[in-house]
């Protein structure tokens, strides 16, 4: 996350945000907190600096957090100005968005499992209550 930082804050050029995983972590006043709303996170002032989290929608009808295709947008001026940075920001967000969906598939596959499991065992219980 730091490594994003690095080019999506760390710069002369807009817009300026920080990336946190939760926006719990949005900790400094200075910065506004982004928030799902009405308006897409893409088109928000890129004369301010906001601190946006991974696993904020990026607008709050939206099924998913924020994709690779929802980040090269916020980042378009960057992309036009210094192709460099922008490649290590696109690279570095891609890794962290896979990883956060990994995460994300992995716990919902451990849900999944474990319902099922309490489904079996509810079933058991019922048909042993039936065998007294």
């Amino acid at each position: 996350m730091s490594q994003l930082n690095t080019y999506t804050y760390n710069v002369n050029i807009v817009p300026r945000d920080i990336w946190v995983w939760d926006k719990v972590n949005c900790t400094n006043p200075s910065q506004f907190t982004y928030t799902a709303g009405s308006t897409s996170g893409v088109t928000l002032s890129p004369n301010e600096t906001y601190c946006i989290s991974f696993n904020e929608k990026i607008i709050d009808t939206a099924q998913n957090s924020w994709s690779i295709s929802d980040i090269a947008t916020r980042y378009l001026s960057i992309r036009q100005a210094q192709t460099a940075r922008y490649q290590a920001i696109y690279d570095f967000a891609s890794t962290l968005i896979s990883f956060r969906d990994s995460r994300y598939n992995l716990f919902k596959a451990i849900k999944d499992s474990l319902t099922n499991l309490h489904v079996q065992n509810t079933n058991f219980n019922t048909r042993m209550n039936t065998f007294k």
